[in-house]
């Protein structure tokens, strides 16, 4: 069985055996005297802006505000996640970490109990979205029908819930656009 990038460490093993100055000197950056280089985050420095720490296992630039180890700069560098960022450095620093295969990270009883929760998530959500749907339609009915000369109130409280429910649907929507 293989380990984990974070639970058994070898993020840690990677920054103990990387350190900052080695990345940016094999990816061609020259570090001046003092740590300092222009950033190879972002252009239009004419100024070194990027600080590597003595110790060479910290970094910040203070042009754009970034700073932290040697994973977070390969993530930025080559802009890829965590666990690809550490596979990358493995395989270009020749470290020989245990590391998992892509399709092998998550136990199939976990992925099949995740994907049933997220289902069961959309089916109780959908559900919730067609009832106030129905809510609206029949708070609708009762408002196009106008009010009761003789009890007026059951008409102003279908066009409040009306109102309620609207605001509801369109907030749920928005959700969905953007991902919620």
């Amino acid at each position: 069985m293989t380990a984990s990038c974070r639970s058994d460490g070898l993020a840690g093993q990677v920054k103990e055996r990387v350190s900052v100055a080695e990345l940016l000197e094999a990816e061609g950056y020259p570090i001046g005297r003092h740590g300092t280089l222009r950033c190879p985050l972002h252009a239009g420095d004419r100024t070194p802006s990027f600080k590597v720490y003595p110790d060479g296992r910290g970094w910040y630039c203070f042009g754009c505000h970034q700073g932290g180890d040697v994973i977070n700069l390969a993530m930025e560098l080559w802009s890829l996640p965590f666990r690809a960022a550490v596979a990358e450095l493995d395989r270009r620093f020749a470290l020989g970490l245990p590391l998992e295969e892509p399709g092998e990270t998550i136990d199939p009883r976990q992925a099949a109990l995740a994907a049933w929760k997220r289902r069961d998530r959309r089916k109780t959500a959908a559900g919730r979205y067609e009832r106030a749907w129905a809510a609206w339609a029949r708070a609708n009915e009762t408002v196009r029908a106008g009010p009761d000369e003789s009890d007026p109130w059951p008409w102003v409280a279908a066009v409040i819930r009306r109102d309620e429910l609207s605001n509801r649907l369109e907030a749920q929507e928005r959700g969905e656009r953007h991902g919620l």
